[in-house]
């Protein structure tokens, strides 16, 4: 994958994790190494198993579960980067014990803002970890949590 982005040279190169499989610290160190390959601009934003594993990391996964992501990857857990004719946004739908795949009005109102500040014109990209998930019958812990709603 690396020399094909190094190949085709994309303007931009959105990684919208996993970075690593149980966010340990070893993992993001391998991460790390491997995205400084890849040239900006790059929107990165976090998946799921990016958070630390429980029940060992248990506390830190509930009080600062991007911790470690904002260490080695990025210094935001949501993000936006500008090229021109091009404004992209990175969501991070993830969240600590809950399944994934969905953000908070928080977070909805950032994006609201972030898009105001492109220029006119420019196509807005919108990126996530998970799918969307429009009127899946798939209902995790019997419960759907919505993306965007």
């Amino acid at each position: 994958v690396l020399q094909d982005i190094l190949n085709t040279k994309p303007d931009l190169t959105i990684l919208s994790g996993d970075f690593t499989m149980r966010g340990r610290v070893e993992e993001y160190e391998q991460a790390r190494a491997y995205i400084e390959q890849i040239p900006p601009p790059r929107l990165m934003l976090p998946g799921n198993h990016d958070q630390p594993l429980y029940p060992r990391a248990m506390w830190e996964r509930v009080t600062t579960p991007w911790a470690r992501y904002q260490k080695y990857i990025h210094a935001t857990a949501d993000s936006c980067v500008e090229i021109p004719g091009v404004y992209a946004v990175g969501i991070n739908d993830n969240r600590p014990i809950l399944p994934g795949g969905f953000w908070s009005r928080e977070q909805r109102a950032w994006m609201t803002r972030e898009f105001a500040r492109a220029e006119r014109g420019a196509c807005k990209v919108l990126a996530m970890h998970h799918q969307l998930n429009w009127n899946n019958k798939r209902r995790p812990f019997g419960q759907w949590f919505p993306t965007i709603g």
